[in-house]
């Protein structure tokens, strides 16, 4: 498995991540990157056609990181790039977790600069999986 950058910045100052449901907090795409190979840069990279796709890891400067798919072109454009200021909204939990299993948490990104959002999900497994 490898990991290719999409592009990095250095941490800014970011609010606490939200932590209810509906709560919305301020934060900066720190990277995006690719889970697993292909990724773009790879002679054969094509995105997804299915908006879920082959996963990008979106990470925010404030702690959250977002898997999202390919799919959605916005995602592998440069208008969501490392730098750009979002606001990240807890839009899900998962119900009957086994103690102390938090993954599964789904948040939407919403673009500062050019008002398009982005849903992902911070594990690539939900509670109780893998």
């Amino acid at each position: 498995m490898t990991v290719e950058s999409l592009g990095t910045v250095a941490a800014k100052a970011a609010d606490q991540p939200p932590r209810t449901v509906g709560a919305c907090s301020s934060s900066t795409v720190q990277s995006k990157r690719f889970r697993m190979a292909p990724s773009p840069g790879d002679p054969n990279y094509k995105p997804s056609e299915n908006p879920a796709g082959k996963e990008v890891l979106i990470s925010l400067n404030n702690g959250i990181g977002v898997y999202a798919g390919d799919g959605d072109a916005f995602i592998l454009s440069p208008d969501f790039a490392p730098g750009h200021r979002v606001k990240v909204c807890l839009v899900e939990v998962p119900k009957n977790c086994p103690p102390g299993d938090n993954r599964g948490k789904i948040y939407t990104l919403r673009d500062r600069e050019t008002g398009r959002t982005v849903r992902g999900i911070d594990s690539w497994h939900l509670c109780g999986g893998a």
